[in-house]
């Protein structure tokens, strides 16, 4: 079981952890930090746990890295809110940085089970506004 994301800390190395991952260790780093529940939404778009999978995984395959840099965290009991910025290196070698507010909600196991969240691109050439959602 995972405990809650209750610092900047810990929603930092879920972020990048989650990011980061390889392919292949998909659903092990799914099922340790999300509910089989999970809904995000996205800049007003909705994904179930299925659809957030496949998010990830075209996220995986298309970045070589990425950084989080947590500006703003709270929490109250499962609860929390954030801003923080994700600068991405595609495989291409085009970087970008994206600006990322986060509102979510954790199960009784720690996990993420709601998230809602608006992304902005605030550097990079090409247009990357579509990497919370593709």
């Amino acid at each position: 079981m995972f405990s809650r994301i209750n610092s900047s800390e810990k929603l930092k190395h879920v972020l990048t952890t989650v990011l980061n991952g390889s392919v292949e260790d998909i659903e092990q780093t799914i099922a340790k930090y999300f509910s089989p529940r999970y809904v995000q939404t996205t800049d007003g778009h909705e994904s179930d746990h299925t659809h957030f999978r496949e998010h990830l995984l075209k996220l995986r395959s298309i970045l070589r890295s990425a950084q989080v840099e947590v500006l703003f965290f709270v929490s109250d009991g499962s609860k929390i809110a954030d801003r923080h910025v994700v600068t991405v290196e595609k495989l291409d070698g085009n970087q970008m940085t994206i600006e990322v507010l986060l509102l979510g909600h954790c199960d009784g196991e720690g996990r993420l089970i709601e998230v809602w969240e608006t992304t902005r691109q605030v550097d990079g050439k090409e247009d990357g506004s579509n990497l919370g959602r593709i």
